[in-house]
Order: C-alpha cells, then sequence, then structure tokens
C-alpha cells in the first residue's frame, strides 16, 4: 500500500486543502484579532507600520507577510485567510519530510505519511489556516526548524546548520515567544 507514497502524499494534501477551503469564507467577516493583523499590515511603510508593531505584543515578520500577500493577491477576507492556509498546508508538507527523516529504514516512508496525515487532519490546524492570524506560519517555521535539527543530527554540515538557524531567526521575528521553541529545540 504505501510502495507509491507521492500519490498518498497527494491524496493527502489534498485532503487538507479540502478541510481548510472548507468555510474559509465565513460570512461573518474578520473577528478583532484578524482585524487588528490586517490593520497593522494596512499601515503605510515605514513609520506607520512600525509604530502599529510596537502597539501590538508580536512580532513583525507575519506583518511584513501580509502586507505582502496583499500587495500580490489584494486583501478580502477570502485572501486574506487564504495567506494562513498556504504555510499552514505546507506546514503538513514539511512535516512528511520530518517523518521520513526521521528514520532512515524502511518504515520512514509511513512516518512520513503518518505525520502528513495528522497534520492535514488536525483540527486546532485547520482552525488556524482559517485565520489572518500568525499560527499557520508558526507552524511552517516549527516544522522546518525539526526538519533541519534531525538533518544536523543524521548529517551535521554547514548548509544544514545555515537553514536551521535561518528558520530559527524567522520563528523569533513571527512571535515573541518563538524563541522558547528555538531554546527547547537547541
Amino acid at each position: 500500500f504505501f510502495k507509491n507514497n507521492k500519490v498518498i502524499l497527494t491524496i493527502i494534501l489534498l485532503l487538507g486543502l479540502a478541510l481548510r477551503l472548507w468555510n474559509l469564507n465565513k460570512p461573518e467577516g474578520l473577528w478583532n484579532d484578524e482585524y487588528i493583523t490586517y490593520s497593522i499590515s494596512m499601515l503605510k511603510f515605514p513609520f506607520d507600520f512600525f509604530e502599529g508593531i510596537k502597539t501590538n505584543c508580536h512580532a513583525p515578520l507575519h506583518y511584513f507577510y501580509l502586507k505582502l500577500w496583499m500587495a500580490i493577491f489584494r486583501d478580502s477576507d477570502f485572501m486574506l485567510r487564504l495567506s494562513s492556509l498556504v504555510p499552514n498546508l505546507l506546514g503538513c508538507l514539511v512535516m512528511y519530510n520530518v517523518g521520513k527523516n526521521y528514520q532512515t529504514k524502511d518504515s520512514s516512508i509511513k512516518i512520513g505519511l503518518t505525520c502528513a496525515l495528522i497534520g492535514a487532519i488536525s483540527s486546532f490546524l485547520i482552525y488556524f489556516s482559517q485565520e489572518v492570524r500568525i499560527y499557520s506560519m508558526i507552524f511552517l517555521l516549527s516544522s522546518l526548524i525539526l526538519l533541519y535539527s534531525i538533518k544536523m543530527y543524521e548529517f551535521p554540515c554547514k548548509k544544514h546548520a545555515w537553514w536551521l538557524t535561518c528558520f530559527s531567526v524567522l520563528l523569533i521575528l513571527e512571535h515573541t515567544i518563538g524563541f522558547v521553541f528555538v531554546i527547547f529545540n537547541t
């Protein structure tokens, strides 16, 4: 059954996409925290933008990401929420690679597919993939840190160290509590 892992992974990711798209365009519109995130991202760059970030408890990376997303895709509620869906689903793909890299034996593909499936059907991840908030990007960056931690452990090299450092810095810039994950991961 696990011989054609690319087909199974594609089915898992399509299932994850379907679950995340269902009810993405909520009729009630943005709620308070989503609107605050949107409002800060809409501020004029650089002075008003950084002043807005200082009034919030979160680090600046997500506001930059959302500002760039809106410049490309506009700012309808659906498109704003899609900005969370994309990194969330990419995080499921990264978790496949985490599981696959966890062991070098035959069971690694099964572990990878299981990790992807758990991510794809997680109600917590689905919920936060439908909000204009920072949590999907935290999931993606944390998954990438985990992946490169495993790679560093298995095959230490400068390239893996560089990627691990890069994703760790990005996580810290995504959320003020990101340093806790980085410290414990280290």
